[in-house]
Formats: structure tokens, C-alpha cells, sequence
């Protein structure tokens, strides 16, 4: 009986925590080198904007090698195109610019860039986001590479 008792109250304690513990993050994270790049010079990550209980958030950052005495100032056009579960394709052009620096150390400096805040998908499931920036970018700039951060926010 006693054993009974005690595997029962060890499982009322445990069993909601693994529960948790299998939820799904807030927010998923993708970052690609250079080197990375689709044939066509693409920076591409997957979205999973599966669920429509969350409106979410894209953030886009920069990670560049030039050490913070050395960063010069930048803008650029970005040609961003976004393929929906069923193949529909929307594109736009957006100017990431220096001037949203979020980090820098003596090596390296991040720009982030809040592309779509608060975005209900018009379908949900795995979305396709591709960035293509100019030929000269990479070196320009000394990019190590561009990275997507996807926020799941609280419910509609």
C-alpha cells in the first residue's frame, strides 16, 4: 500500500512536468553562413506557421566580423520573397541599414531587424522565406552569415 501511495504522488508530480517539457518553443532559430547560399544566391529558412492559436513574429539579424572600431556604415536593398505551404509566392524589397545595432564585441556586430510583427499567415503550415542580397554584400560588410528568428506570440 505504502508503495502504491508513494508511485502515485511521485507521478502527480512528474507527469505535468513531462507534459511541459514536450511543448513546443516560443520561438525557433536558423542561421546560414555565406557559404550556406541556394544556387541562385538565396539566403532561404523554413517557417513553421502552423498553428493558428499565435501570431508571430520574423525577426531578421546580421552577423558581420568587423570589429566595432571598424563598421561602416551600410544600406541595403534586400529582395525578400515568401512561398506559402500551397506554392503561392509573395515578394517585396526591404532596406536593412547599420543603424539598428543590437550587439557588438570587438569582433563582431549584429543588426537585427524586425521584418513582420504580430503576422497571421493567410495559410498555415511550412512557409518558405528567401533572402537575396547584392552580389558584393558578404564581403562589403564582412557577413558571417544572416540569420531568422520566428516568435510565437500568445493567442489571437
Amino acid at each position: 500500500m505504502r508503495l502504491s501511495g508513494i508511485l502515485g504522488r511521485l507521478l502527480a508530480v512528474v507527469l505535468p512536468l513531462l507534459v511541459l517539457s514536450c511543448a513546443r518553443p516560443e520561438s525557433d532559430e536558423h542561421f546560414v553562413k555565406p557559404g550556406g547560399r541556394d544556387a541562385m544566391g538565396r539566403y532561404t529558412f523554413s517557417l513553421a506557421m502552423d498553428d493558428p492559436q499565435y501570431l508571430y513574429d520574423v525577426d531578421v539579424y546580421i552577423v558581420t566580423s568587423a570589429d566595432k572600431r571598424h563598421i561602416s556604415p551600410f544600406s541595403e536593398d534586400v529582395l525578400m520573397e515568401l512561398q506559402s505551404p500551397s506554392g503561392a509566392r509573395y515578394e517585396e524589397t526591404v532596406t536593412f541599414s547599420s543603424e539598428t545595432q543590437v550587439q557588438k564585441t570587438f569582433f563582431t556586430s549584429t543588426f537585427l531587424y524586425h521584418y513582420r510583427k504580430d503576422l497571421v499567415p493567410v495559410e498555415f503550415g511550412e512557409w518558405t522565406l528567401s533572402m537575396k542580397f547584392p552580389s558584393d554584400f558578404e564581403e562589403t560588410n564582412h557577413a558571417n552569415g544572416i540569420g531568422i528568428r520566428l516568435i510565437r506570440n500568445g493567442s489571437r
